[in-house]
């Protein structure tokens, strides 16, 4: 018994392909992939469904204008999905090196080397840091680590 994928079946798999493939390697930072895998899907949907013959110039044509008119209705919801994944300052996430604990010495009095990465230091009340001082990680910025003083 043999096996074929028909044409439908054949765009259907191309359109999901390139949503995963817009999805995994590039973080869903291309539209043009998705909108051209949902356009993809939508063709193999209406070629099943009779509306569109199967007939690959029909099907061309069905993708172009279907991605024409995806990306026209989807661009403004899909930037804005986008854009609300950035991170400002303002965010307050947290990091597996806030609670690392260390002693500062003369070496490690601005600036720790940690995980291969020059940290530079600072305390969250602004004061002065010591030798001998132990400190607890309770902020990491970028190559900054904020530390409070433990008493």
């Amino acid at each position: 018994m043999e096996y074929s994928l028909t044409s439908p079946q054949t765009l259907a798999v191309i359109g999901l392909v390139l949503f995963i493939v817009d999805a995994v390697l590039f973080g869903m930072a291309t539209f043009f992939l998705v909108f051209l895998g949902l356009a993809s899907v939508l063709t193999s949907v209406l070629v099943l469904s009779g509306v569109i013959p199967e007939d690959l110039t029909y099907e061309l044509i069905s993708i172009a204008v279907l991605t024409v008119v995806i990306t026209i209705l989807l661009w403004k919801p899909m930037k804005n999905f986008q854009s609300s994944k950035v991170l400002t300052n303002d965010d307050h996430s947290t990091s597996d090196l806030v609670g690392l604990e260390f002693t500062i010495d003369e070496e490690t009095l601005i600036q720790v080397k940690y995980s291969g990465v020059l940290w530079a230091l600072t305390t969250e009340c602004g004061s002065k840091l010591s030798a001998g001082d132990k400190v607890t990680v309770v902020d990491a910025q970028v190559a900054r680590f904020v530390v409070r003083i433990k008493d």
